[in-house]
C-alpha cells in the first residue's frame, strides 16, 4: 500500500489510508503497522497545525480505531478508542453523545475479547450518558446499548448460575 503523501494534505493522507485499511479484508500485519505509523505521523502534523483538541484529531482517532476493529486488530483499536475517549473527557463534556458512542465501541471490543465484566462497565457508562442527555429509550443508539447489556448480563448469569 503506497500513497503519495507529498501531494496530499495530512487530512487527505489519513482519509486515503483509512480507506485502504477498511477496503482490505485482513491486511497483513506489516501493512497495518505501516498504516498506523502513517496515521500517527499525520496526527502529529494535525496536532501541530490544529492543536491537541481540534475535532479533526478526534475524527482521525475514531476512524483509525474503527478501521483497526473491522480488520480484527482489537487491542490496537481499543488503544485508539481510549485515546479518543481521553480527549473527549478533556473537553468538559461538550461531546457527551460522542463519548457515549466511544464507550459503546469500547464495550463491544471488550466483549469480543471475552472481557465481559469490562464490556458491561463501559456499556453501563455509555447508557448513563445517553440517559443523562435525554435520549428516549427507542433511540437506536440507546436501544442497541440496552440490547447488548441485556445479552451480556444473561451471558454472565449462565456462567454463574448461583449468583
Amino acid at each position: 500500500m503506497v500513497i503519495n503523501t507529498i501531494s496530499l494534505t495530512p487530512n487527505d493522507a489519513i482519509d486515503s489510508l483509512a480507506s485502504e485499511i477498511v477496503t482490505q479484508s485482513r491486511p497483513p500485519p506489516e501493512d497495518v503497522s505501516i498504516a498506523v505509523k502513517t496515521f500517527q505521523e499525520a496526527l502529529q502534523i494535525e496536532r501541530e497545525k490544529l492543536g491537541q483538541n481540534h475535532p479533526k484529531i478526534l475524527h482521525t482517532l475514531h476512524h483509525l480505531a474503527i478501521a483497526l476493529r473491522d480488520n480484527g486488530y482489537l487491542e490496537m483499536s481499543l488503544e485508539y478508542f481510549n485515546k479518543e475517549l481521553n480527549l473527549l473527557r478533556e473537553k468538559d463534556g461538550d461531546n457527551r453523545m460522542e463519548m457515549a458512542c466511544v464507550l459503546t465501541n469500547i464495550g463491544k471490543i471488550h466483549n469480543q475479547l471475552g472481557e465481559t465484566h469490562r464490556a458491561i462497565e463501559s456499556l453501563k457508562n455509555s447508557l448513563m450518558i445517553y440517559q443523562f442527555i435525554g435520549l428516549p429509550e427507542n433511540h437506536p443508539r440507546l436501544a442497541m446499548t440496552l440490547r447488548i447489556l441485556k445479552r451480556l448480563s444473561k451471558k454472565l448469569d449462565v456462567k454463574n448460575p448461583a449468583t
